[in-house]
């Protein structure tokens, strides 16, 4: 049977998130239709049947690439590499993130991709309760506004790279909270609580320090008792430990690979301490 690539389109969406169940990913239809809202995606089609996936989104002058999925009775047929080579020739030759997973880091190798770090997927099915952390003495907590989008997006810019309003606006619009707070000398970070798969996302989670960046985390935490949680950061955030200490155990831990220069923050300017998302970073 002949196979064909095509654009992903919003009829597609929902027998690309049947392969992802397939292969036990958590990814709601929910989930899926955002992030191809957010990007483009390729689809590897057998007759009308959506049997490959993979989704890139344009972060001004970086991208990431993700829900790289073949269905799994159709893999080690090529089908991979040529929804990478579609991406790719597309893309060009603007820098690119994505998260390999062991077997993955051989084939993005051929591509041009390197490994930069590891990123520690965490996560619990029941948060245990702990009261929200208090302020620190002259801090302000407040929700998000509508207003603060461009000051998110400038934040994130900083911390990632990725110019994303687009992302901050969809945030601002549906995620379950948005809160950022500020020092008595300067904004001190914002995290950002949404549904994804089972349960809640944290992230992203951009900060100045780890002392706000584990502050904010404490405060989110607070209001997601008994919850399904899950938290993505790179593992040179330094958030394991402490994660793990609130009983989000680590479950897997994807390689970070770039292609091209990977972005380098300011010293003390925004960093980022926790993902969106593995795919959108």
């Amino acid at each position: 049977m002949d196979i064909r690539l095509a654009p992903l389109c919003a009829d597609d969406v929902p027998q690309a998130q049947a392969l992802t169940q397939q292969l036990r990913w958590p990814h709601r239809l929910a989930d899926w239709q955002q992030a191809w809202r957010l990007g483009e995606g390729l689809a590897a089609l057998e007759q009308d049947r959506v049997i490959g996936t993979l989704l890139y989104w344009r972060w001004g002058r970086r991208a990431t690439l993700g829900l790289v999925v073949v269905d799994p009775q159709r893999q080690r047929c090529g089908i991979g590499q040529r929804l990478m080579q579609a991406a790719l020739a597309r893309l060009g030759d603007v820098p690119l993130r994505l998260h390999a997973t062991e077997a993955g880091v051989s084939l993005y190798r051929r591509w041009g991709f390197i490994p930069a770090g590891r990123v520690v997927q965490q996560q619990t099915a029941s948060l245990p309760a702990r009261a929200a952390p208090p302020l620190p003495p002259g801090w302000q907590r407040r929700a998000a506004r509508r207003d603060d989008l461009w000051r998110l997006a400038r934040w994130d810019h900083a911390a990632s790279g990725f110019w994303r309003p687009t992302l901050m606006h969809a945030l601002l619009s549906d995620a379950q909270q948005v809160t950022v707070v500020r020092s008595p000398q300067r904004d001190e970070g914002m995290v950002a609580v949404r549904r994804f798969g089972h349960g809640y996302q944290i992230g992203p989670l951009l900060a100045r320090t780890p002392f706000a960046a584990r502050w904010l985390l404490a405060d989110a935490l607070a209001s997601l008792a008994g919850e399904v949680v899950r938290v993505d950061s790179e593992a040179a955030a330094g958030l394991g430990d402490w994660l793990t200490q609130r009983g989000l155990c680590q479950v897997d831990a994807p390689t970070l690979m770039v292609r091209g220069a990977p972005w380098q923050p300011r010293p003390g300017g925004m960093k980022a301490f926790a993902l969106y998302s593995q795919a959108l970073a």
